[in-house]
């Protein structure tokens, strides 16, 4: 007990005496259902944003080349629109791949009872969820500074 408290000071006390039922374990054995079918589903997902960024890179530069004398689509750069789904299929994948863990390792602590699996379950679903709340602060600071500059681009145009 005391070696867990120097290992993770941010158990209290009272977690250190946590024991798991038989209705916690079908909770979890659920929870592994569900994020096994969400992880699929993800990466189904991934899997069409790297085909859309394939597409959109090869077949907006055709289609920007025969409207090129329209002026319509000069502005628009198809590889680094390709690119950018690419990017996002990317890191749409990282925690889609802690998900599936956590599921995998769920579904094998479930079946073995075994804490040292269901720990390393817990392990990918704290993976999981860091990853989704650093890309929200990110996303949240992005949103801000959009905001902000179109404030200031907005404000600039009353002022000229």
């Amino acid at each position: 007990m005391e070696n867990n408290q120097q290992e993770y000071p941010e158990i209290v006390q009272p977690a250190l005496h946590l024991q798991i039922t038989p209705k916690a374990v079908s909770f979890l054995a659920t929870t592994a259902k569900w994020t096994k079918f969400l992880a699929i589903l993800g990466f189904i997902i991934a899997g069409f944003l790297i085909l859309a960024g394939i597409i959109v890179a090869l077949f907006y530069s055709t289609l920007s080349s025969k409207m090129e004398n329209t002026g319509l689509m000069s502005y628009f750069n198809s590889e680094l629109i390709g690119l950018v789904y690419i990017v996002i299929a990317g890191l749409y994948i990282w925690p889609i791949l802690y998900l599936n863990n956590f599921s995998n390792a769920m579904t094998r602590a479930v079946r073995s009872g075994t804490t040292e699996r269901l720990t390393n379950a817990l392990l990918n679903l704290k993976r999981f969820f860091k990853f989704i709340g650093i890309l929200m602060i990110v996303m949240l600071v992005i949103y801000l500074l959009v905001i902000l500059f179109a404030l200031g681009a907005g404000l600039f145009m009353l002022g000229s």
